[in-house]
């Protein structure tokens, strides 16, 4: 029990934020997190479809031998 609540014999089992907003500095860190992860994934997608247009281009070579 709180202080504020003693008084009243109630208590307080949970406790749930609702709406968070973060400082605007915090904001701009997460929104650059998000944006860099964004341009992993394009990474590596893109490096992923070099290599499988490479590995396509090395069997059709092969098969053209």
């Amino acid at each position: 029990m709180t202080v504020e609540t003693k008084n009243w014999w109630m208590g307080m089992a949970r406790v749930e934020p609702k709406r968070v907003r973060p400082p605007p500095d915090v904001q701009g860190v997460m929104n650059m997190a998000i944006r860099a992860e964004g341009e992993k994934r394009a990474a590596l997608g893109f490096a992923t479809a070099a290599e499988t247009k490479a590995d396509g281009e090395k069997r059709a070579t092969i098969k053209i031998a």
